[in-house]
């Protein structure tokens, strides 16, 4: 529907978004739909509320109660060590720790 509307894509990048963010409900109304980079595509995901993170994520091994206790045994415990207890890697402590993943959780 998209390049009906809009021709074909700028790039080999370009996906078909929509601007009403109810693609996952198999929206086709050619106003609503334009081209996109998945990095625009994505970016729209926050701005429809359409983003699926933390605990929602279907494969999830965090939960927000244990990102608090991550965060709270932090230099009581190496990140091996912590991560061990949760079954997540050091690296996944290290990005829970300095809030790059997880960021939404006090």
């Amino acid at each position: 529907m998209c390049e009906k509307v809009h021709g074909l894509a700028p790039s080999e990048l370009h996906d078909a978004a929509h601007s009403c963010g109810k693609g996952h409900e198999a929206c086709v109304h050619p106003q609503h739909l334009s081209w996109k980079t998945p990095t625009e595509n994505h970016a729209d995901k926050y701005v429809h509320g359409t983003m699926v993170r933390g605990e929602a994520v279907k494969h999830a091994k965090l939960t927000e109660d244990a990102v608090r206790e991550i965060r709270a045994l932090a230099g009581t415990a190496s990140q091996r060590v912590i991560g061990e207890m949760f079954g997540v890697s050091a690296g996944t402590i290290r990005r829970v720790i300095l809030r790059i993943d997880w960021s939404w959780v006090n």
